[in-house]
């Protein structure tokens, strides 16, 4: 069986990471983007994914 995850700890997450995209995204407008700053939101953006995945699964599941 599959290891459960927290619906608590996936909102988490998905707070998370957009707060670091956002931030990133007001930081590369001030100063310019990097290629740092593109790999970082790459990055949020696929864990932010996966966590909506994980709570889209927990929803459809029987209880």
């Amino acid at each position: 069986m599959a290891e459960s995850h927290s619906r608590v700890r996936s909102w988490g997450t998905v707070a998370a990471f957009t707060l670091i995209i956002a931030l990133t995204i007001a930081e590369g407008v001030d100063e310019g983007f990097s290629v740092w700053d593109w790999l970082i939101m790459a990055a949020g953006a696929v864990f932010i994914l996966q966590a909506l995945l994980r709570l889209k699964e927990s929803r459809s599941r029987p209880s």
